[in-house]
């Protein structure tokens, strides 16, 4: 597959012998198609991985204001394509027990499932509070297409799209079971309330440095 995606470059790059407009536009969906399939494999692997107990997390003591911080370049790039505004409000920072890959992978697959289910020119708002003595709650609100009653049932299942399928949005209907995976992995807790048309908000819970 990498090698299919890399002769597909080439062959778009190709400044002595260069495409015609239709193969381009050929060529385009190679990548676009290729790209989507590699994603996939890749998080089919990871969830393989992950349910197998095979990946190691390394868990520590992690401020999450810095945590965020080092996501939101990241965040901005994409909600920047599609003119989504991002709203980070914090109450203040935490110091919480969490492996810092996992928690940002986290933080980047709710966010980014944020900005592609949203409305045109819609906004995305982060905040995390304290919900106990022993933990710390992150939530991610977004006004978007929102999730049936239907299909709240399925959010946690592998290769659901949850009606997304001919969207044209693409999506592998893998990254919230891994999400999930992820986040008891470290002794935490995940869910999330919707309203169809209106938004949704998804959350994790983590413990608390003591």
């Amino acid at each position: 597959l990498n090698a299919i995606l890399g002769f597909s470059q080439l062959l778009e790059s190709d400044t002595e012998t260069p495409l015609t407009e239709e193969q381009k536009e050929n060529v385009d969906y190679i990548i676009s198609g290729g790209r989507h399939l590699l994603a996939l494999i890749n998080q089919v692997l990871e969830l393989s991985a992950i349910e197998a107990r095979q990946v190691q997390l390394n868990i520590e003591t992690i401020d999450i204001q810095k945590v965020v911080d080092e996501v939101l370049p990241l965040i901005n790039t994409l909600a920047d394509k599609t003119n989504i505004q991002i709203h980070v409000l914090p109450d203040k920072s935490y110091s919480i027990k969490a492996d810092d890959t996992a928690l940002k992978q986290i933080i980047i697959n709710l966010m980014s499932n944020a900005i592609k289910y949203n409305k045109p020119e819609g906004c995305v708002c982060l905040t995390w509070q304290q919900v106990s003595e022993q933990r710390i709650k992150i939530s991610i609100t977004d006004k978007g297409l929102g999730i049936s009653e239907e299909n709240q049932k399925k959010v946690f299942s592998a290769f659901n799209r949850l009606g997304q399928e001919h969207s044209g949005i693409e999506g592998t209907g893998i990254g919230l079971v891994v999400t999930k995976n992820l986040v008891e992995m470290m002794q935490g807790e995940i869910g999330f309330s919707s309203t169809l048309g209106v938004g949704s908000t998804f959350w994790i819970e983590l413990p608390l440095e003591s």
